[in-house]
């Protein structure tokens, strides 16, 4: 399947896939878009909605400094804190 056929969040998983380590979200964001074959003048549109669907698809956890990974690559100690852990 060709990327402009996918989905903003199937690209972001195939993106982490890829990844050795947790990335930040800007820069999630940004290459997502590019794959995606975004606009610029629509990026500023699409990405309060692709973070929205980002956070609450279930697929992503938050590590830290701004930070996010694949919830299944990451060990449960991860899993099991909640946003408070972190500054």
């Amino acid at each position: 399947m060709k990327e402009k056929d996918k989905s903003l969040l199937e690209i972001a998983i195939e993106l982490l896939n890829g990844k050795q380590k947790p990335q930040k979200l800007n820069a999630i964001i940004r290459e997502v878009m590019e794959l995606k074959g975004v606009k610029a003048s629509a990026i500023k549109e699409l990405t309060p909605q692709f973070i929205l669907d980002f956070m609450q698809s279930g697929y992503f956890i938050y590590c830290g400094d701004d930070c996010w990974d694949l919830k299944d690559r990451q060990p449960t100690s991860v899993l099991d804190k909640d946003g408070t852990d972190f500054e």
